[in-house]
């Protein structure tokens, strides 16, 4: 039974400096020479917030929330805070084991500061035997801010910056934060704007625009559900649930690769009419259209039309309740916690009617906890998927200001991932022996990731390994928000590390979800390296915490620096020009091999003004962009001889652009020809 829980270019040639990795010695040659791993290492730098973990006890006799602010109290300045530091308690949630956390928001004035988040833990016998917190210190005063717009105005800015994606603003979410931006060191009074994704350029169903108190745009970022706590009541929930009964369908389905298979599914009748509804009066999950619901709100329900249902809108249901079960069997009612109604939203498509191929989180909206699924890839039919994506629900409830990029988008993808697996896994829903995720479908171009050997969909398996992406200073849909799916593969292979050595199901699912309650948005992975094995000391899984520190070490996720270079690779390292450093966030490096085939595609790391980059053994072209004089233009230059050299269709390619990557090597670009 499951626990209950509540790489020099010189002036005329490449030139490599060969290391002894071994020894960590490095040759010098005459001449320029290449920057040495140490040299690398110089240039990063820390962001601006502070996350901290305190990992023994502290304070005893805290039973109560009273108590409990004493003792958040007696340690703010061991987690970074100073006097402009508020913290208000916000929520309270304890597991079986009788672990108690108690999350903090950060505040000043009347403002939340988004992404301030303290969390106390304290066990059964009253003890506080752990604190983590991301926390910005310095804040501003609130008390003599003017805003010269109104959230009305700050709407229809968006609306007409966004005019080209076709994005939707969501009227009546709009609110006002403090924005601390890492790397600026400046905190922003600033309204928050919310639109849907219509890109869909990442997993996360919205975008958060922000914009100063003057309506200047700041910046934007990925974000699974807007944090209003306006129109997120349950109103108006229960008229889906009204005067239905309870019944069921029993069936013959196609599945995606046209087997047959019979099953079962919950439904709702309408006593009166007779319509059969794709829905559950007891778990409250309900399936309605798409685009009804996107365009006007309108919960038009899935139902059974001359005894014919859509064999995948079938499907989706009967796992979705399989999902929403095997949460409730360790006491977690519902996506969220709270039991909050289901909303599956069938037959996602974008604004041209195309089908959006994915499944998808899309937050809390109008009372429900909503999700969407596209009819062809069939990705609800995969177990693997619909527990990722219900997992991702849960770790917004129980993380609170869940960024979506970076380390920590990276982090919400692999415990989504993690979870997906022991589900499918725990119900006996796949003979999957690797950890691949979407293999339900049982068509492998639609499989994603494989959490046991990350190489195979091309991501790393260590910090720093072949693939591995740095963090980015502006998350956006051409670097994968910071490498959130691209650089989950290092926790993925922590968790199967601690499956394939034999952890039980059960005990890794409690361990995964105990770690999700300690996590603040300030996580990145090296904090999480402190956090897993203390996780693991308190559960009393004594017997795994070798295999754990053993995967740690092994993904590296407690270094930001590399320490040697891949068997076989070289990187590659390149400054970013002084007057190129104000649009370093648009910067992108491709890597071509001989054959004009991307291989490689990068961006300067978000803690060092420079791009580093490991790729195999060999020949490669290589191209940078940044933006144009224009707004929405773009240039580009591709590296020639000792030059990078501007190209546009006006210009003739140069020929002299392959160059010989040898292992072992760091080679430093020269900035030659940029601006």
């Amino acid at each position: 039974m499951i626990k209950r829980l509540l790489a020099f270019l010189t002036a005329l040639m490449l030139l490599p400096v060969s290391l002894s990795l071994a020894e960590e010695e490095t040759k010098v040659i005459t001449g320029p020479v290449a920057k040495t791993l140490e040299e690398l290492n110089s240039m990063l730098s820390s962001s601006d917030s502070v996350t901290t973990m305190i990992d023994e006890p502290f304070c005893e006799n805290v039973t109560d929330e009273e108590a409990a602010l004493e003792a958040m109290g007696s340690v703010m300045d061991q987690l970074g805070c100073d006097d402009t530091t508020i913290l208000i308690l916000d929520t309270v949630r304890s597991t079986e084991d009788d672990l108690t956390v108690y999350t903090f928001r950060q505040q000043a004035g009347d403002l939340a500061v988004y992404g301030g988040i303290a969390k106390l833990i304290v066990d059964r016998n009253g003890t506080a035997v752990a604190a983590v917190a991301t926390v910005y210190p310095n804040m501003p005063d609130t008390e003599n801010v003017i805003w010269e717009i109104t959230a009305e105005e700050a709407e229809q800015i968006i609306r007409e910056q966004t005019s080209e994606d076709n994005a939707r603003v969501l009227t009546g979410r709009t609110h006002q934060t403090l924005l601390p931006i890492d790397g600026y060191k400046q905190t922003y009074y600033a309204w928050v704007v919310y639109t849907d994704n219509p890109r869909q350029w990442t997993d996360a169903a919205y975008v958060a625009h922000y914009l100063n108190e003057n309506g200047e745009y700041i910046l934007s970022q990925p974000v699974s559900e807007p944090q209003s706590s306006d129109s997120m009541s349950g109103a108006g929930t229960e008229f889906v649930f009204a005067g239905m009964e309870e019944s069921s369908w029993t069936g013959e389905v196609t599945m995606f690769d046209g087997r047959k298979e019979e099953i079962t599914v919950p439904t709702m009748t309408n006593p009166e009419t007779g319509e059969v509804f794709l829905g559950d009066v007891k778990r409250k999950i309900v399936c309605a259209d798409f685009t009804d619901f996107v365009s006007n709100k309108t919960v038009t329900l899935i139902k059974q039309e001359d005894g014919v249902w859509n064999d995948g809108d079938l499907v989706t249901m009967m796992n979705m309740a399989k999902v929403w079960d095997f949460y409730n069997e360790i006491g977690w009612t519902g996506p969220d916690g709270d039991g909050t109604p289901v909303l599956m939203l069938m037959n996602w498509v974008d604004e041209n009617g195309e089908p959006v191929e994915n499944a998808c989180y899309m937050g809390k909206q109008n009372g429900f906890q909503v999700f969407g699924f596209n009819r062809v890839e069939r990705n609800g039919e995969c177990m693997d998927i619909l527990g990722h994506e219900f997992t991702h629900c849960v770790s917004d409830s129980l993380v609170t200001d869940l960024p979506y990029f970076n380390d920590i988008g990276a982090i919400n993808e692999a415990l989504s991932d993690t979870m997906g697996n022991l589900i499918e896994t725990y119900i006996n829903e796949t003979d999957d022996p690797e950890w691949l995720i979407g293999e339900g479908a049982r068509d492998p171009e639609l499989i994603l990731r494989c959490m046991s050997d990350p190489h195979r969909y091309k991501q790393p398996e260590y910090t720093w390994d072949m693939y591995y992406v740095p963090n980015a200073e502006t998350p956006e849909e051409d670097n994968d928000a910071g490498g959130a799916h691209t650089n989950s593969s290092l926790l993925n292979l922590i968790s199967w590390r601690l499956h394939e050595k034999g952890m039980p199901v059960e005990e890794e699912f409690y361990y995964w979800m105990n770690a999700i309650m300690a996590v603040v948005p300030g996580m990145d992975y090296p904090m999480m390296a402190k956090l897993l094995p203390w996780c693991m000391k308190q559960l009393g899984y004594d017997e795994w915490l070798p295999v754990l520190e053993a995967a740690i070490e092994e993904t590296r996720i407690a270094e930001t620096e590399p320490d040697s270079i891949p068997e076989g690779c070289s990187m590659i390292y390149c400054e970013v020009p002084e007057s190129m450093q104000e649009v370093a966030g648009q910067i992108r490096l491709t890597i071509f091999d001989q054959n004009d085939e991307a291989v490689g595609f990068t961006w300067p790391d978000a803690r060092a003004m420079g791009i580093l980059y490991v790729v195999p053994a060999g020949d490669y072209q290589l191209q940078l962009t940044a933006p144009g004089e224009n707004k929405g233009d773009t240039a580009a230059w591709v590296l020639s001889g000792d030059n990078w050299i501007y190209i546009d269709q006006n210009t003739d390619f140069p020929e002299d652009t392959l160059f010989t990557f040898d292992g072992d090597c760091i080679y430093e670009l020269t900035t030659n020809g940029l601006p």
